[in-house]
């Protein structure tokens, strides 16, 4: 609850939409090292037989990394770092019903990354999306769109209640002006 007292709404669209971009930076950050950990350790047998199977393993892996040529691995970060910029620029929020899109996908992430359900004898579990679920660095970032979302429905009701003064002093005052003229 003080993390709310310290949270300021966003005052435009524009600022909605960097908090929003932000956050989904964040939530990216926070899967693609998590991701990284799973597969990582998924790879990575616990226990090998012997020292020289050990090192056979760590052979592999460093020749898995190393077939990139220099140019080629320039490359390959070029290529990750526009991905990352046309992400960001897709997720630019430029009307008042992007907001509210971006609200609606903050429910489905939060869906998504929710708790995860208690394994069932019938249904295996999708071990990735498990142990997602259970990242503690996504889990912070859900709540930060959370916290995103809190902050933001708020802006849209002052948005909302600002745009019906506006329409009721119009009102007013062309009723006023009715009113005068007889």
């Amino acid at each position: 609850m003080k993390e709310l007292q310290d949270v300021q709404c966003p005052s435009s669209v524009a600022e909605a939409s960097s908090l929003f971009t932000y956050c989904m930076g964040e939530l990216d950050d926070a899967v693609e090292k998590a991701s990284k950990a799973y597969f990582q350790f998924s790879e990575n047998p616990r226990h090998t037989p012997s020292v020289a199977a050990d090192s056979m393993h760590k052979l592999t892996n460093l020749f898995k990394i190393d077939t990139l040529s220099h140019g080629q691995r320039e490359l390959v970060k070029k290529r990750a770092l526009l991905d990352r910029l046309l992400i960001k620029e897709k997720r630019q929020l430029h009307t008042v019903e992007d907001v509210r899109a971006a609200l609606d996908h903050v429910e489905r992430v939060k869906e998504k990354f929710g708790q995860p359900a208690k394994k069932s004898f019938f249904f295996k579990d999708d071990d990735h999306q498990v142990s997602l679920q259970r990242d503690l660095a996504v889990t912070k970032a859900v709540k930060q769109l959370e916290l995103w979302k809190s902050v933001t429905a708020t802006f849209l009701l002052q948005e909302q209640a600002r745009e019906a003064l506006q329409s009721y002093s119009i009102l007013l005052s062309e009723t006023l002006t009715k009113v005068n003229k007889t």
